[in-house]
């Protein structure tokens, strides 16, 4: 009981001290409640989860800042280089929408490839993020960085995502509950992990992830633009490097053969 109390104390240190979004929060405070399940909570003990998961500094960094502790003493470790991710042309990434067995998580993977959402922030959206404009249906999200954006609807699937989400008889139709908490959404975000690899592996792509969707949001919009502030802004990023390092290698090196061929 007193570890719970520890935890529930931490999120609401983070709800109501930080602009963490909800998927943040979620990481936070379940990575804290299964290390205080298994270990004291020293800066020792805290060091040597950190060189085991790189990421859990900035977990600790957060609780002793919440204790009123100093962090000076949390080690940082240089993470590896993350994977390429899988890359497809649309009509394979729909396809593997369309293949998922429960209606709930296909709107959810229709959201993320139309809008390059991260997967935790569909999930958790309300029936009351839902507005029009009147000529675009869009969806208020907070992203990851404790910001707002919006993200439009694209015609083609307006009746599909609109019509499931009024249809709700739930505000958070895709954790089916009236309400946002961590457990609701760690329960939807492993259904909906599950779902989406089931779909994926049966069509061939053993390693495609929820993030992919992102990977390939930005990818394309990239090149349809040419643009990338509008790239950062339509996905939400806090800096210019995030999105910079998103962008296929492949594109970079064609941008760089077309620049040097004209001349620089």
């Amino acid at each position: 009981m007193e570890i719970l109390k520890k935890v529930e104390e931490f999120e609401k240190y983070l709800r109501t001290r930080t602009n963490l979004s909800e998927s943040s929060i979620y990481t936070y405070v379940s990575g804290l409640r299964q290390f205080l399940e298994k270990y004291e909570p020293t800066i020792e003990n805290m060091n040597a989860q950190i060189r085991r998961w790189p990421l859990a500094y900035f977990i600790f960094k957060k609780f002793l800042e919440f204790e009123g502790k100093d962090t000076k003493d949390l080690i940082k470790v240089k993470t590896e280089r993350k994977r390429e991710g899988v890359y497809l042309p649309k009509e394979k990434l729909l396809e593997i929408v369309n293949s998922i067995r429960h209606k709930r998580f296909e709107i959810v993977a229709l959201i993320q490839f139309i809008s390059g959402a991260r997967a935790r922030e569909v999930l958790s959206i309300s029936k009351d993020d839902l507005d029009t404009d009147g000529a675009f249906f869009r969806i208020r999200i907070k992203t990851k960085g404790g910001k707002y954006k919006n993200i439009f609807i694209t015609k083609e699937f307006e009746e599909k995502i609109v019509g499931f989400i009024v249809a709700s008889p739930y505000k958070y139709p895709f954790l089916e509950s009236d309400e946002l908490t961590l457990r609701n959404l760690r329960n939807a975000y492993s259904l909906y992990v599950y779902y989406l690899k089931e779909a994926a592996k049966a069509l061939g792509y053993e390693k495609f992830s929820t993030h992919d969707f992102r990977r390939n949001f930005i990818e394309r919009f990239y090149k349809k633009t040419k643009d990338i502030i509008l790239t950062k802004e339509a996905v939400g990023h806090e800096k210019l490097d995030t999105t910079f390092k998103y962008i296929n290698k492949k594109e970079k090196e064609e941008k760089i053969k077309e620049i040097v061929g004209e001349g620089v």
